[in-house]
């Protein structure tokens, strides 16, 4: 099994994929990859835990507003 890191819009789940990064070995893995990303491209967002593979991406570019920007989901694929 491999692991893939999709980034999508928050309110339009069913939308093409903003980000996506396939074949990692772990979750951990795939879940590192979506945060390098992140942290490359929005240095000031915040990923949170939702639970059971679903992460919220927050946008905290001035310290205090927290705004939903975009939702990483770490799935396992069938290889």
């Amino acid at each position: 099994m491999t692991f893939t890191a999709t980034i999508s819009e928050p309110n339009e789940p069913d939308a093409m994929p903003m980000w996506e990064s396939f074949d990692h070995p772990t979750a951990d893995d795939a879940y590192r990859a979506a945060k390098a990303h992140v942290h490359n491209t929005q240095q000031g967002d915040r990923i949170v835990d939702q639970g059971h593979g679903v992460y919220a991406i927050w946008s905290d570019d001035d310290g205090s507003a927290r705004t939903p920007v975009a939702t990483l989901v770490i799935a396992g694929a069938e290889q």
